[in-house]
């Protein structure tokens, strides 16, 4: 553990005494929409139910019956979905397109020999001329007049309005911010509050920044180069081509405290003994997962958490109405092959919905995985941790960083408590900036992949003959 100065320590997440019962209903959705994992390679559909508290059992309903309900749950009955191309997407703020002197043109713009339309932009009294397009002009005054008001008065923030607003005006669309202060922030001249963008160390108000870079693109309007995007997509199949087929399995989680916090929270040793029944606290609830680097070799969680709102860390962080949690990154693992990283995901997965049973609260997200109906050891193993008060992870202040480097066996990871290195934790998204603070890091090729991951294994090539062949030519 981080030494820290001496001060209260906060109670371990785990030993407290005092039951922290929090109201689920109000912290999670109720019910989540089906959600199908985009991983590239087993495309598996989670579709998320609720855990059940623990009650008495029918006598009459055999353990059999109870077991093979439980197995249903847990494995999904849906095919493979088709998975759907890649949508690749530049930074639509004119700003950004004139800073780095690209030609692609904003979010759903015209070509310019089609914006000499017959209808005439008749500039806004205050904001001026804010498009070569008619259809343009009035959603950006509306965006501009947002900015303005919550500016004037900050209880008129309205995240998801913005986000409306920026699609309807078709400007900044993919761009992260603006980002949000509730109090003033300049010391000298105009004071900065409400939404505001950061602009080379300096904070500019959100209306006048944008409003005067959109002025910027009346005057030099982007021009639509079809050339232009064809190289952009073979750059990115390019890319695609390169980057080898991963194993990843990870967990996240979202939750209110810092890094530093559930660092201090989630420690155990054997000495500590079985986490009791008061002792499960929902102060951040888990997320396990696997990819296959999504097709561009990241690393980490799943990348696309950020934006997918299909996803649970998403619903209960970025995509929350209210009382958003932070992002984080507990750990991942590089697997030794594509069924280690399968089973270990639906070993965690069985493990966490008993222990939410176990202890009446909801401490993991559950999500439909592989069966391990034709594993049964794995199956009674994640049982009897459960059953035993095991926690599934434990952070380890003696952890060796170069373990990270390493191909994990199936036994490996379903041994628990899994051990994570304190500076494995990490938040992807900050919850009181509403921004996200993580930028995940790609194996691009053949040659990253053995510079980080050295030696893998031959089950790690098993169904990637290209990726085998270039990483033998790497070695030799």
């Amino acid at each position: 553990m981080d030494k820290q100065k001496k001060a209260k320590k906060p109670r371990n997440a785990w030993t407290s005494k005092t039951t922290q019962k929090t109201n689920l209903h109000s912290f999670f959705p109720p019910s989540t929409p089906h959600k199908t994992d985009k991983d590239s390679s087993t495309m598996t559909s989670r579709t998320v139910f609720q855990p059940q508290t623990t009650q008495a059992q029918d006598p009459s309903v055999s353990t059999r019956k109870r077991e093979e309900d439980e197995d249903q749950m847990m494995s999904s009955p849906l095919p493979p979905p088709k998975r759907q191309a890649a949508i690749s997407a530049t930074v639509t703020s004119g700003a950004l397109q004139l800073l780095h002197g690209q030609a692609a043109s904003p979010l759903g713009a015209l070509p310019v020999e089609e914006s000499l339309e017959a209808e005439e932009i008749t500039p806004h009294p205050k904001w001026g001329q804010l498009s070569v397009h008619p259809h343009q002009q009035q959603p950006r005054v509306d965006l501009l007049e947002f900015y303005e008001s919550v500016r004037l008065n900050v209880r008129l923030r309205d995240d998801i309005r913005l986000s409306i607003l920026k699609k309807e005006a078709e400007w900044g669309v993919n761009e992260a911010g603006p980002k949000f202060t509730p109090t003033k922030l300049n010391k000298r001249g105009a004071p900065t509050i409400g939404y505001y963008f950061d602009e080379g160390g300096r904070r500019c108000n959100a209306a006048s920044y944008s409003a005067q870079h959109m002025k910027v693109n009346v005057l030099h309007p982007p021009k639509y180069k079809p050339d232009f995007a064809d190289r952009n997509k073979a750059s990115q199949q390019a890319q695609r081509d390169k980057a080898p087929d991963l194993e990843v399995v990870y967990i996240g989680a979202v939750s209110d405290y810092s890094v530093q916090e559930i660092r201090e929270k989630y420690v155990w040793s054997p000495a500590m003994g079985p986490i009791p029944v008061d002792g499960r606290s929902a102060g951040a609830v888990f997320y396990a997962g696997m990819h296959q680097g999504h097709q561009l070799g990241y690393l980490g969680i799943r990348e696309d958490h950020t934006r997918d709102k299909t996803s649970l860390l998403y619903q209960n962080s970025i995509g929350a109405a209210a009382n958003p949690k932070n992002m984080l990154q507990i750990m991942y693992r590089m697997c030794d092959s594509r069924d280690t990283k399968e089973l270990v995901e639906a070993f965690i997965m069985r493990y966490q919905y008993k222990s939410n049973n176990k202890y009446g609260i909801q401490e993991h997200f559950i999500t439909k995985v592989r069966s391990l109906k034709q594993y049964p050891g794995l199956q009674s193993k994640a049982d009897q941790y459960a059953a035993d008060g095991i926690p599934l992870i434990a952070i380890d202040s003696n952890w060796d960083r170069s373990q990270q480097s390493k191909y994990w066996t199936l036994d490996e990871l379903t041994t628990l408590p899994l051990k994570v290195g304190p500076s494995e934790v990490v938040k992807i998204w900050d919850a009181t900036t509403r921004s996200q603070v993580y930028k995940f890091p790609r194996v691009k090729n053949a040659a990253e992949l053995l510079q980080q991951f050295p030696n893998p294994p031959d089950s790690f090539f098993k169904g990637k003959p290209k990726l085998e062949a270039e990483c033998r030519a790497v070695q030799n």
